[in-house]
C-alpha cells in the first residue's frame, strides 16, 4: 500500500541525525538513525548484525528479487500463490522487494542480519476479485504456520490493500489464521491503510485481529518544531469527543516512519523513495526481529507488549484515532524487553556535521540513565526542553505516583553547567498546561562556549511508581545565526 511518488533520491525532512560512537553500523537511512536502530546495532559488541539468528520474516506481497544487492543472501524461501507452478523467485511490481528491504535490507533494513521468506500473493496487472485475493492470503498464512519451524519464522508482514472496506467492525476474515500464528510464536504486522480519514474512517479493516499490529505512518514536517506528525494518507479512525476510547477495531495499533522511505527497487536493482503504510509496517516487523537479537528467547507476546508499552505517545493521550498507542521507539522497547542491555543509551550531536537538533527519549519504567553528548565546534545557543507525556490516561490516579527524573548538563571535565537542567521532573501535572495533556519544562536558551557537554536524564523509580514517557528535546543554534 504505497503512495505514488516520483522515484528520486532527494533529501529527507527528518532531522534527528545522530552520529554514534564506536561499534555503530555504517551510516544508513534517517529511519534507522533517528529511530534508534543504529544505536541498537552499536550495542552488539560481538560483531553480529541486528536480526542475525533472531528469526525470519514472512512477507505476503508481490514476491521479491533475491538478487537485489540489498537482499542478496537474505531470502530463505519463495512460494508463489499467484502461479503455484512457478518456482522461480520474482517480483514484477517491486513492492515486495521494497517491503523486504525495510525489514532486512543490508543498508536499509531495521534488521539487516535477518532472513525473509517471500510469498507472492499479488500478480502483475491482474484483475481478480477480492475473494481470489483473500483465498491466496489465507493459503499463504497456512503455509507460514506449516513452515514456521523449518524457517524459524517469527514475524509475518502483510502490506496489503483492504479486501473488505475500511473501518468494518467485524473481525478480519484473516483473523483465525493471524491468531493461530500469534499463538504459535509469530507476530503479525499489517499496514494501516492509505485512506486517511476518508468517509470519516480509513483504517485497514483487513488488520482487525486482536494480536495483529496495524501500523500507521508518521513523518517529520519541514518545521522541526512540530515534531512527528501522522501523514495525511495514514488511515485514521472516526473522530470522537475527548475522552472517547479507541480500540483495535477502529484505530491503528501504533505508527512508524512511512513517508519518502528509501527502499530497494526490483526494476533496476537500485533504490528510490516511496511512501505509504506499506513501509511503516515492515519497519515495525524489522524492529521486532532487531529486538529479538537482544533477547533471543522473547515470545511473540513479549515482543508485541514491548513495542506497545514503549511506543512514544503523541496526539491525544492514550490510544487515539491517528497515532494508535504512539510512535514505535526501538530503544525504549529494548529497555522494556531486555533491561540493562542498553545501560547508557548515549547519543551524540555534532556540529556542523549533523542536524542541530536531537531528542533523548526516556522511559521511566525503572532506575535508568540516558545521556546525550553534545559537541560544539563554535559558541552556540542551546535550548533544552523536557516533555513529559503520559502513555495512557489513568483516571483517578493521585499526582504523586510518577517517577522523578533529574536533568543535568556537565562539561567534559564533569563540572555542571549552571542554569541548564538540574531540575527534577516529578510528574506531568506539575508542569502541565491541561490535565493529561502535553507538558513542558524548559531551561530556556543559553550560549555555551565551544567544547563537549553531556546532558543526562537520571530516573529513579522507587516503590514501583507509575512510569511515563519523557522526551528531552535539544536544539543547538550557532551564536550569531
Amino acid at each position: 500500500m504505497s503512495i505514488p511518488r516520483p522515484r528520486h533520491l532527494a533529501g529527507t525532512a527528518l532531522v534527528l541525525v545522530l552520529a554514534l560512537g564506536a561499534g555503530a553500523a555504517m551510516a544508513t537511512t534517517p529511519e534507522r538513525r533517528d529511530f534508534g536502530i543504529d544505536r541498537l546495532q552499536a550495542s552488539l559488541t560481538d560483531g553480529r548484525q541486528l536480526g542475525a539468528g533472531a528469526g525470519t520474516a514472512a512477507i505476503l506481497d508481490t514476491g521479491c528479487d533475491p538478487d537485489h544487492p540489498e537482499l542478496r543472501g537474505r531470502v530463505a524461501a519463495f512460494a508463489d500463490f499467484v502461479d503455484p507452478a512457478n518456482r522461480r523467485p520474482l517480483d514484477s511490481r517491486t513492492h515486495g522487494t521494497s517491503v523486504a528491504s525495510v525489514i532486512a535490507g543490508r543498508t536499509l533494513g531495521a534488521a539487516p542480519g535477518a532472513r525473509v521468506v517471500c510469498l507472492r500473493v499479488v500478480g502483475d496487472r491482474e484483475r481478480v476479485g477480492d475473494a481470489t485475493l483473500l483465498a491466496r492470503d489465507r493459503a499463504a498464512l497456512r503455509w507460514v504456520l506449516a513452515n514456521r519451524e523449518r524457517y524459524d519464522i517469527r514475524v509475518v508482514n502483510l502490506s496489503l490493500g483492504d479486501r473488505i472496506g475500511a473501518c468494518t467492525p467485524a473481525p478480519s476474515p484473516l483473523a483465525p489464521q493471524l491468531e493461530a500464528l500469534f499463538r504459535a510464536g509469530v507476530v503479525p504486522v499489517m499496514s494501516g491503510g492509505n485512506n486517511g480519514a476518508r468517509g470519516g474512517c480509513g483504517v485497514n479493516s483487513y488488520a482487525n485481529s486482536p494480536n495483529t499490529l496495524r501500523v500507521g505512518a508518521v513523518f517529520r514536517p519541514s518545521d522541526p518544531a512540530h515534531g512527528l506528525a501522522v501523514t495525511p494518507f495514514s488511515g485514521r479512525g472516526p473522530s470522537r469527543p475527548a475522552g472517547a476510547v479507541y480500540t483495535q477495531a477502529d484505530s491503528p495499533t501504533l505508527t512508524a516512519p512511512g513517508d519518502r522511505i528509501l527502499v530497494a527497487n526490483a526494476l533496476d536493482g537500485g533504490r528510490f523513495r516511496d511512501s505509504g503504510t506499506s513501509f511503516a509496517a515492515p519497519f515495525v516487523a524489522g524492529t521486532a526481529l532487531a529486538l529479538r537479537t537482544l533477547s533471543p528467547q522473547a515470545s511473540a507476546a513479549q515482543l508485541r507488549d514491548a513495542l506497545l508499552r514503549s511506543a512514544a505517545d503523541r496526539g491525544r493521550p492514550g490510544r487515539d484515532r491517528a497515532f494508535g498507542v504512539g510512535v514505535v521507539d526501538p530503544l525504549a522497547a529494548a529497555d522494556v524487553l531486555a533491561p540493562g542491555v542498553l545501560p547508557d543509551a548515549e547519543r551524540r550531536l555534532d556540529l556542523p556535521a549533523t542536524a542541530p537538533r536531537a531528542e533523548l527519549p526516556v522511559t521511566t519504567a525503572g532506575p535508568a540513565s540516558r545521556s546525550l553528548v553534545i559537541r560544539l565546534d563554535r559558541p552556540s545557543r542551546v535550548r533544552i526542553a523536557a516533555e513529559p507525556a503520559l502513555r495512557r490516561r489513568p483516571p483517578g490516579d493521585p499526582q504523586d505516583l510518577f517517577s522523578p527524573t533529574r536533568l543535568s548538563l556537565t562539561r567534559a571535565d564533569g563540572t555542571p553547567v549552571p542554569g541548564v537542567g538540574g531540575v527534577p521532573v516529578r510528574d506531568p501535572y506539575f508542569f502541565g498546561i491541561t490535565r493529561y495533556g502535553t507538558a513542558y519544562l524548559t531551561s530556556g536558551t543559553r550560549v555555551l562556549p565551544a567544547g563537549s557537554y553531556r546532558l543526562t536524564a537520571e530516573v529513579a523509580n522507587p516503590r514501583g511508581l507509575r512510569p511515563y514517557d519523557l522526551v528531552v528535546d535539544v536544539q543547538v543554534i550557532p551564536a550569531g545565526a
